[in-house]
């Protein structure tokens, strides 16, 4: 979608109004910045092409900006980058009505315009009509290995096998951390060389990343011990944004679904047990593998043992242990 939209935009088709929205925001921040390198001549920039940030403008003031003759070039274009942070949609409701044909206005937020009721509801079914809404949708995880290999090809570069997991693993899912790493390899490259091996990715890489309480729940549910302690020894690192006390119900709810799956298997539908467990289909491939790892038996025991652990990171049991050292013996016992 964001490609068919630079493409059409390429073509000569340029809309009035550009909103830009959702949960990847390298596909927002690439059809922004598209227009940005592409609509005003450089030598009109100065006088034709403005960005604001919305935390800094108020709406009546994006309109003001909007509505501005162009000066130099055949358009005037405004951007308003962050516009997550725009508090009112009542004057720009109006505005997406009748925008000015003059005027590129191109709202770029990291994050849902939710289309509730009213003025919000108005402005995107008048940005519909009279421009292009694009919602990004955030890449899964099975589509992210494909999309760098993708990526890499558009900037010149060829990976070997197995480099695009090898990305994945160690920085995520994040599209504009990854892009922003294989410009780094480029870089780092000698003069001429295309191929990436996996060796020089872990050079100019390296595992710097941080992880979440997510993939530790897949590491664990998939039983491999190793990368479980791995990613719990690196979330150890960073206490205040991985407080166990905040991790343990977590990983309590993740094993809950897993002895409800256990249950459910083979009496209801995928999409009937989806539904029950409350997660995307997609994810019952995870809960079938972990539902086939653990007896419920060995569930049962997991429960004790982070009730167990909840109570200790609250000094139940006396002075609350070193975090590295309660995330160590948390994954030994869950993964004996």
């Amino acid at each position: 979608m964001a490609k068919a939209i630079i493409a059409d935009f390429d073509k000569g088709n340029v809309k009035p109004l550009y909103v830009l929205h959702g949960n990847e925001p390298f596909l927002c921040d690439t059809i922004s910045d598209h227009i940005l390198a592409h609509l005003i001549p450089k030598e009109a920039r100065g006088f034709d092409q403005i960005v604001v940030y919305a935390s800094e403008v108020t709406p009546s003031q994006i309109i003001a900006l909007a509505t501005r003759t162009p000066m130099v070039a055949q358009k005037l274009l405004v951007v308003v980058r962050e516009a997550q942070n725009i508090k009112s949609y009542a004057q720009l409701a109006i505005y997406a009505e009748r925008p000015s044909l003059g005027t590129v206005l191109v709202l770029n937020a990291h994050g849902d315009i939710k289309e509730d009721k009213g003025d919000k509801k108005r402005f995107l079914k008048g940005a519909k009509a009279n421009g292009v809404v694009f919602k990004s949708v955030a890449y899964r995880d099975y589509q992210i290995d494909p999309w760098i290999s993708a990526r890499a090809k558009e900037k010149g570069l060829s990976l070997e096998t197995g480099v695009a997991t090898l990305i994945k693993e160690n920085l995520g899912t994040d599209l504009t951390t990854i892009d922003k790493a294989l410009d780094k390899l480029i870089l780092s490259l000698p003069e001429g060389k295309k191929c990436v091996s996996q060796n020089e990715v872990l050079d100019t890489i390296g595992i710097s990343r941080s992880f979440n309480a997510f993939e530790l729940t897949k590491a664990l549910g998939a039983c491999n011990r190793p990368k479980a302690l791995f990613i719990a020894l690196q979330m150890a690192k960073d206490e205040k944004a991985n407080p166990i006390q905040a991790v343990l119900p977590q990983i309590l709810n993740y094993f809950v679904k897993v002895l409800r799956y256990q249950g459910l298997a083979g009496k209801c539908s995928d999409v009937e047990i989806a539904s029950r467990l409350g997660v995307n289909p997609y994810f019952l491939r995870e809960y079938n593998a972990a539902a086939r790892c653990f007896s419920s038996q060995q569930l049962a025991s997991i429960f004790t043992w982070l009730r167990y652990y909840d109570l200790m990171s609250k000094g139940y049991y006396g002075p609350l242990p070193a975090t590295q050292a309660l995330y160590e013996e948390l994954i030994i016992r869950l993964l004996p």
